[in-house]
């Protein structure tokens, strides 16, 4: 209108002003008083864009089929009617697609659950189909999507991922089916949610880093104590999934072979997925059921200290490392007693094997089960099983001795190894481990964010502290196991505490000795436990206590802590 004012094309209009504040207010002024504004306006709407004219053929199809002239109303009717039934014809076939997704997902899920065997039909059938019907009782759609994967592809399925596509695709996921109707009304293409992990990349990294350079069958699990996150789970030896991508199939089962027949097996997760003996480390769980029968009242109590224990019923004596008393001080000749805190930080066999055989079989297992042993269902994601760490019932007292320090049918995960340390960091309470932080709808829209729940009361508050003083006694005091290898000295200032294994392993301890190391840091207020396991690694402050220390120096480094 401004144009055509200047270009003085609009007769009738003398002025134009603008007076808008927070509202918009152009006043429009005649040449004379006596132009009517009806007039005005409608000579505005023909010279000027205020009114737009487009051209309608009002002879519709009615139903789609019958030509009829008819007016605006009947027209708007006609058009809603149209792109409902187009709405309609797409959404029909969206959920046709949904029910194939949904069988072809049933399929999957068969191959992964049966893993083996279908491998092993696809490999020796020369027509696999048929029997994998007729096996599994699977529809043509199932037995054609399994065939037509890459067959070392299928064990590599993610068992999570397959069993949340097929959730959503159900509608059983309320959030995510509202945005895919929308998205189906709207034509636009299907889009997937966004999973965060709560892994630390400074910590994932540092960790890796430290397994590769140890060589060893390793495992390691960094977590939160507060919130049970976990901020790095790493795995050594691992493999190239290249290699199992290959389109050659007498190269694909060769590779498969290879890595089947690796004496690391690099094809299992070490960090959730293997069990070690926990050697010395168990002595947190011993030392905390001799707090809870009252057997010992506190970290300082006097404790009986043999330079060689008799296990009863046997011609068996276990000792210390290299036969040595344990001795403060005020015990040369191993016969008298030394404070609890002691025996913990040199790691004394004699002092926690007699403990285990004066502590009930039951109060053991109870305890050790607080700590989260003996749990066959826990997870860290959907379908991301934890195997189970053991501790069985010992009726035998010398069985018990040599349970006590960790020894006998104990086993424990790299992740189990993180959580003894984590429920001791967080003054007792072990809080459940989780990997996934957040899922993200595709408009950013929270689908699920992690919330932290307690998993157990491993020990109370009370005797948490006394753990908290003797893990710091371990790697704090200059004749502690861990002194020489993470001691601030080591750490540039932060303060660790942790405690030791070395656990013996293999047909009468035939075997080289396991590396373990539980620990967290800082003592003043804990941000990070960590667990440790390197297979054949020899003493555990040597070999698993310094992977610890980098994980905890890039974690708390990058946390502005370090």
């Amino acid at each position: 209108m401004a144009e055509l004012f200047n270009d003085k094309k609009l007769p009738l209009v003398a002025e134009f002003r603008d007076e808008s504040t927070e509202d918009v207010r152009v006043v429009i002024e005649p040449k004379s008083r006596t132009v009517d504004a009806g007039l005005l306006m409608e000579s505005l709407f023909k010279l000027t864009e205020l009114e737009s004219r487009i051209s309608l053929n009002m002879n519709v199809l009615s139903k789609g089929k019958v030509p009829k002239v008819m007016d605006l109303a009947e027209v708007l009717k006609e058009w809603l009617d149209h792109r409902r039934n187009v709405l309609v014809r797409r959404s029909k076939h969206r959920l046709a697609q949904i029910d194939h997704r949904l069988e072809v997902l049933g399929g999957l899920l068969v191959a992964y659950l049966n893993l083996d065997k279908v491998i092993k039909i696809i490999r020796n059938e020369d027509e696999p189909k048929p029997v994998l019907i007729k096996t599994f009782k699977l529809s043509d759609v199932q037995a054609d999507a399994i065939l037509n994967m890459r067959l070392r592809n299928l064990r590599k399925l993610e068992e999570m991922e397959i069993r949340t596509e097929n959730k959503e695709l159900a509608g059983t996921d309320p959030a995510l089916e509202v945005h895919n109707l929308i998205d189906l009304i709207s034509g636009k293409r299907k889009k997937g949610a966004t999973v965060t992990l709560t892994v630390n990349s400074a910590a994932q990294q540092a960790a890796w880093n430290a397994l590769k350079t140890s060589g060893r069958e390793t495992g390691v699990v960094a977590i939160n104590p507060q919130t049970g996150a976990i901020l790095a789970l790493a795995s050594y030896p691992t493999f190239d999934p290249n290699l199992l991508a290959t389109l050659d199939g007498k190269k694909l089962i060769k590779n498969d072979q290879r890595l089947l027949a690796d004496p690391a097996h690099p094809l299992i997760n070490n960090a959730i997925s293997t069990t070690f003996p926990p050697g010395s480390t168990f002595k947190i769980v011993t030392s905390s059921t001799a707090f809870s029968t009252g057997k010992v009242a506190s970290e300082n109590s006097p404790v009986f200290a043999p330079t060689r224990l008799n296990l009863p019923g046997t011609t068996t004596q276990l000792i210390n490392d290299n036969g040595s008393a344990c001795n403060n001080g005020g015990n040369p000749g191993g016969n008298g007693k030394v404070p609890l805190i002691y025996a913990f930080t040199v790691s004394c066999n004699t002092v926690f094997g007699a403990l285990g055989e004066k502590l009930s079989a039951s109060a053991l297992r109870a305890q050790a089960t607080k700590f989260n042993f003996n749990n066959p269902n826990l997870t860290l994601a959907p379908g991301m099983q934890v195997a189970q760490s053991n501790f069985p019932l010992y009726s035998d007292p010398a069985q018990r001795a040599g349970a006590a320090i960790g020894q006998e049918s104990d086993t424990v995960t790299p992740l189990q190894e993180a959580m003894m340390s984590a429920a001791v960091a967080n003054n007792g309470v072990l809080m459940k481990p989780y990997l996934i932080q957040k899922v993200t709808a595709p408009d950013l829209s929270a689908v699920q964010t992690a919330t932290p729940s307690p998993l157990s009361t491993a020990v109370t508050p009370t005797q948490a502290q006394r753990l908290q003083s003797m893990m710091t006694s371990v790697v704090q005091s200059t004749v502690g196991t861990a002194h020489a290898t993470a001691g601030t000295q080591v750490t540039g200032g932060i303060t660790i505490a942790g405690k030791t294994g070395t656990a013996q392993n293999g047909i009468n301890n035939s075997g080289l000795d396991d590396a373990v190391f539980t620990g967290y840091a800082p003592t003043s207020n804990p941000q990070i436990a960590v667990g440790v396991v390197v297979k054949g690694g020899g003493f555990g402050a040597d070999a698993a206590a310094p992977i610890a220390v980098q994980i905890i120096k890039a974690y708390l480094a990058s946390q502005g802590k370090g």
